[in-house]
């Protein structure tokens, strides 16, 4: 059997280590692993495909074949747009960061500004006042007309979270594996990337069960649940479906990578 990891050219560096980690689990299991970027024949003709890029059309062309993908579509679709996310959310009345769209007038400040598809803390802005904000918008709807975007579609605030730090729950096929809290003393953002400091944590029960709601509706494969304290309670900030692996190898004896290649491994012995 053969798995594809397929990534597009800017995602595709800086992620060599995942690759290698995952084929390591996949050969102990008999599983030859690829790594191709998009587009490439070679990727359909592999039994699974692990998706590394946000790529609406290669799904069309796996489902197509009938070859599995791993996460699903809706899974990359609604964790790949905050929105979206946030709606989910509300649907499985699973509590979260209430947010707007940056053509509404914020009722207070300060309130984080952030792109619907940005990942690893790229695109997030803090605005401190009603003159930060609406400088702030300014930029944004200046550069989104540039690149033929809607502001109003690509951006949205929320209010500021209880505290900046947050944690991470590593997923994989409904099951918490793991989770790091992240602290960054030197920036509102807490991603490991940008210089936060990570360490193993805990998940509680109520948070156990947010994780529940959200991976029996998506039937996802391999995610990150990110909680966030907002009013004193544990809510989801972001479901993030690409998601990386460093601070646990860094931090933890965790073998993730492993444990999502016993995963693939069963689900294509069902198959």
């Amino acid at each position: 059997m053969k798995v594809a990891v397929v990534y597009d050219k800017e995602r595709a560096k800086g992620n060599e280590r995942f690759v290698i980690l995952l084929g390591r689990g996949l050969k102990k299991r008999g599983i030859e692993t690829k790594a191709f970027i998009y587009p490439d024949e070679r990727i359909f003709e592999c039994d699974a495909v692990v998706v590394r890029v946000v790529l609406p059309r290669l799904y069309e062309e796996l489902s197509e074949r009938g070859i599995p993908a791993l996460n699903n579509r809706k899974t990359q679709r609604i964790a790949g747009n905050k929105a979206l996310t946030y709606d989910f959310l509300s649907s499985l009345s699973v509590p979260f960061i209430p947010y707007g769209k940056i053509n509404e007038k914020p009722g207070a400040f300060p309130v984080i500004v952030k792109s619907v598809d940005g990942h690893g803390g790229t695109e997030v802005f803090l605005a401190n006042d009603e003159n930060d904000y609406e400088s702030l918008i300014s930029g944004i709807e200046r550069t989104c007309r540039e690149k033929g975007n809607e502001a109003s579609e690509k951006f949205i605030f929320q209010a500021l979270a209880d505290k900046p730090d947050d944690k991470r729950v590593y997923v994989i096929g409904g099951k918490p594996i793991v989770a790091m809290k992240r602290v960054n003393r030197y920036d509102f953002r807490s991603n490991y990337k940008l210089g936060g400091i990570a360490s193993e944590a805990e998940v509680t029960e109520e948070e156990l069960s947010y994780i529940g709601k959200i991976c029996d509706s998506l039937g996802c494969d391999y995610v990150g649940i990110d909680f966030m304290t907002y009013g004193g309670k544990s809510v989801v900030n972001e479901i993030e479906d690409i998601v990386g692996c460093r601070m646990v190898y860094e931090n933890t004896s965790v073998d993730i990578l492993d444990a999502y290649a016993e995963y693939i491994s069963a689900e294509l012995s069902a198959k």
